[in-house]
């Protein structure tokens, strides 16, 4: 029985990185063919909602999340712009499987930031606080967990 459980969350898993892992590499491609400043393109599906959008200063780039870091805000002499997709899964959470997974109703929100071609960039070790789901003035009640793809053997699971 154990290995069979094992055996289903790490198919769960792998299946959960290969969907967001999909979804990075399509929303890259729109970010290529984007110009800083061009509109947010928003897409519902399924599972949310997403939201791509390229800007030379990651810290006002959109209502949903800040980057304050002064490494992510370009000058005027610097050729490029950040790109970033923001993924807000309101209708299913793609993580249910794991361990432990908190209870709804919930918002899962996303971030990745990606350079001018498309590609993703790190981020880490940031001077200042992440914000994310900064566009809700305030929740009555909410728990603020991570979802950490190297615990539980590299199988993933809620921080």
């Amino acid at each position: 029985r154990e290995a069979k459980d094992a055996e289903r969350l790490y198919g769960l898993s792998s299946l959960t990185r290969n969907l967001v892992s999909s979804i990075g590499s399509i929303c890259g491609e729109v970010i290529r063919a984007m110009r800083a400043g061009d509109n947010t393109k928003e897409f519902k599906f399924q599972l949310g909602k997403i939201r791509v959008g390229k800007s030379r200063n990651l810290a006002k780039a959109d209502k949903a999340f800040s980057l304050g870091d002064p490494s992510w805000k370009l000058t005027g002499q610097q050729p490029g712009a950040y790109g970033w997709q923001n993924i807000q899964y309101t209708e299913v959470n793609p993580w249910n499987w794991a361990p432990n997974t908190p209870e709804g109703p919930f918002i899962v929100s996303e971030l990745e930031v990606f350079n001018d071609e498309g590609t993703p960039l790190p981020v880490e070790k940031q001077s200042k606080p992440i914000r994310l789901m900064s566009e809700h003035q305030s929740f009555a009640a909410a728990t603020c967990v991570y979802f950490d793809w190297e615990a539980n053997n590299g199988l993933g699971a809620w921080e």
